[in-house]
């Protein structure tokens, strides 16, 4: 849903030389969290998962470079986590997720996680939160744009990308490309008895290229258009339990999508279409499984934004969307269609803002339940503001829950409830030279006919049941600090999230008692950013601790601090601008693990430099 930031009100807008339109709405009462941008730009090599493990409140399940890396968002598993790609969602629709490993932090130009429920807006599996995934047109750019990256670092790390293109204030046409490859043979220890392992069989590779045309048809409409196209190879080690692997995993994606809007002086039209392609090919010679899937996806979205007198906003919106999925898991490939229509109603007053969403969702010809959304904000003073949200959410059943052969379910129930939250906004320093701002967010989230796989008595096959119910319910806090001196600059960033998620009632097989918090969500995370620019020089560092967590085999993995620093240095001339930084991973060289039987890399370095046309 894109709406416009300045709905125009003057008769001469024709005359300005450029229309201003947003492409990420802001949802009144919920919170957010905006990764740095000069942090993502500081680590071409890495992946989305990574930058969000780093300076957000999400939690990152992986097991260092070159794994998988999922997410969940105030106790929700990786499917209650929407992600939307400039505005249209990028899951498998087979697993009902996406690997964040897939997504190469030099494809994205803004990483935004909006936190809670919030389906009547983003659509199915917004329980959680959704990750907004954007790239920004510069229309200031004009003739040759240039820039390149290369990284050296440990575990034979060497990534090289280019970025390269011609643009004016009426075309852009710019083309990503990168080439990764990792030996990822890091060493660890499982246990403090025994001694380290080096990690076997983790090599990666892969390469991409994003391709942008922007067309400014007038001052008044934009053609925008990407083709996304990536390789990755990757083996997969073994875990603490086995001696070896030869497992290996091969992905490739193809995305194309191409939207069109149109300003006008109070309104926006927004159409936008998409076709992905993606297989994925996992191989295990030990255990004799060759198997091939993948999937088809087709998008077509339109929204409409009216602007009504001075305080109101009204946004109208449909979608189109069908899936085909094919895999040797299934007896046949299998289709899906999937309609949706939603409104969004915003008011905004002195002191007031009021938002009013809906949505209406159908599955293969069936109707799922109207949700609703209903946010508001209060400013009483201009250093405070209150806020709360309350919203109805669900998420349906992904396509190997409803068709793996032979425990497949194609009755199971979507997972559904609500989610209420409340906010308050602090600015507590307002000075010349320093900025302060504190949040404060309280939340609780209950879902039913939560989707387990569970092993049946009698069977040996596991299967996806609507088992569980779960309630979620926590404190998030977060504080910024910016300071301006002299030639320095200086910007605090702290979070920290406490988290119950807990199953409500008890359950048999797998045996979880009610009360019992879920596996891998851990109950506190925190995290923090110092930065410190001073003149060319940029001193960045990031701190996180993440608490407990309870695995499958019910262990308990112990909390970890970690830490990373990074220096880099800027130098200009008169056409080019060249920055090199030097960054140290884990700087406390802590051992640690994230999931079991996985080991972590300890201290590790990587050298980047970087050269762009000013």
């Amino acid at each position: 849903m894109g709406w416009v930031t300045e709905l125009c009100a003057q008769e001469d807008t024709l005359a300005l030389p450029i229309i201003t339109v947003a492409e990420k709405p802001i949802f009144s009462g919920e919170q957010i969290d905006q990764t740095d941008k000069d942090v993502l730009r500081q680590q071409p090599a890495t992946h989305v998962g990574e930058l969000l493990a780093q300076s957000t409140g999400v939690f990152v399940k992986s097991f260092g470079g070159g794994s998988s890396a999922t997410t969940s968002i105030r106790g929700g598993s990786a499917e209650h986590t929407r992600v939307l790609w400039n505005g249209l969602p990028l899951e498998n629709p087979m697993l009902g997720q996406l690997d964040f490993s897939l997504l190469p932090a030099i494809f994205i130009d803004e990483v935004a996680v909006h936190y809670g429920g919030n389906t009547a807006a983003w659509g199915n599996g917004a329980i959680g939160g959704t990750v907004q995934l954007d790239n920004k047109t510069d229309w200031k750019k004009k003739n040759l744009i240039a820039q390149y990256t290369a990284t050296r670092g440990a575990f034979g790390l060497a990534q090289q990308g280019l970025k390269i293109g011609f643009g004016n204030e009426k075309i852009q046409i710019i083309n990503r490309i990168f080439h990764q490859q990792s030996t990822n043979d890091f060493t660890y220890f499982i246990s403090e008895n025994l001694p380290r392992r080096e990690q076997t069989n983790a090599a990666t590779k892969q390469w991409g290229t994003l391709q942008e045309f922007h067309y400014r048809i007038t001052p008044r409409q934009t053609l925008n258009a990407y083709f996304w196209y990536q390789t990755m190879n990757r083996q997969l080690p073994p875990h603490a339990a086995q001696t070896r692997s030869e497992a290996r995993q091969s992905d490739e994606t193809k995305r194309l999508t191409v939207d069109w809007q149109y300003a006008g002086n109070n309104w926006l039209l927004k159409a936008q279409a998409a076709w992905y392609d993606e297989e994925l090919l996992y191989v295990d010679p030990l255990s004799g499984i060759d198997d091939l899937s993948g999937f088809n996806t087709l998008l077509g979205q339109l929204t409409g934004t009216k602007s009504i007198g001075k305080n109101h906003r009204l946004t109208l919106g449909i979608q189109e969307a069908f899936y085909k999925a094919t895999t040797d898991l299934y007896q046949n490939s299998v289709t899906q269609n999937r309609h949706a229509i939603w409104s969004d109603w915003k008011t905004d007053w002195r002191k007031l803002s009021l938002q009013l969403s809906l949505r209406q969702e159908w599955q293969d010809g069936n109707a799922f339940p109207i949700v609703p959304s209903f946010g508001a904000v209060y400013r009483p003073w201009q250093w405070i503001s209150l806020r709360g949200r309350v919203s109805r959410n669900y998420r349906s059943p992904n396509l190997n829950a409803l068709y793996y052969f032979p425990t497949g379910n194609p009755d199971l129930l979507p997972e559904s409830g609500w989610s209420r939250e409340l906010g308050l906004d602090i600015n507590f320093i307002k000075s010349n030279n320093w900025t302060g701002r504190y949040s404060l967010t309280g939340f609780r989230r209950d879902i039913k006919n939560w989707i387990r796989w569970i092993l049946p008595e009698g069977s040996f096959t596991y299967a996806p049941t609507n088992i569980a119910a779960v309630k979620s319910e926590g404190l998030e806090h977060r504080i910024d600090l910016t300071g301006v001196a002299q030639n320095t600059i200086i910007k605090v960033s702290l979070g920290y999230n406490q988290l119950r998620s807990i199953h409500k009632k008890s359950i048999t097989r797998p045996q979880i008692a009610a009360g019992s918090q879920l596996v891998y969500t851990p109950k506190q995370q925190f995290f923090s950013t110092l930065k410190i620019n001073y003149k060319a020089a940029l001193f960045t560092f990031q701190h996180r601790f993440v608490g407990e967590v309870i695995t499958l085999n019910n262990n308990i993995l112990p909390g970890y601090h970690l830490s990373d620093l990074t220096i880099g240095y800027q130098l200009k001339t008169n056409r080019w601008q060249h920055r090199l930084s030097l960054r140290i991973n884990n700087l406390w060289d802590k051992n640690y693990r994230i999931l079991e039987r996985r080991g972590m890399p300890g201290r590790h370095l990587s050298f980047n430099v970087e050269s762009l046309i000013r």
